[in-house]
């Protein structure tokens, strides 16, 4: 598809001492907290989107120049999209 993608983590670590804290000071896994996702809107002005997701793949969070997307809110848009164009 030809698309220009950046990592911009591309470091393992099985302590996720890169994640950022959540609100109670803990690490959190929540792909749709702006605090767990800090690191990334911070990137926000450099990228079209931006996707990360949690160490299982269960969950994911996207980022705009707009700031972070509520995930429900993209799987709604999703599914509409592919009931409107999906081959009968």
């Amino acid at each position: 598809y030809k698309l220009n993608l950046t990592i911009v983590n591309d470091q393992v670590d099985q302590t996720f001492r890169f994640m950022h804290l959540d609100k109670d000071g803990a690490i959190r896994m929540d792909c749709s907290s702006e605090c767990a996702m800090s690191g990334l809107l911070a990137l926000r002005d450099k990228f079209d989107l931006a996707f990360a997701n949690d160490p299982d793949y269960d969950r994911h969070g996207i980022v705009t120049p707009a700031g972070l997307m509520n995930p429900n809110h993209y799987l709604a848009v999703a599914i509409n999209y592919l009931f409107q164009h999906r081959p009968q």
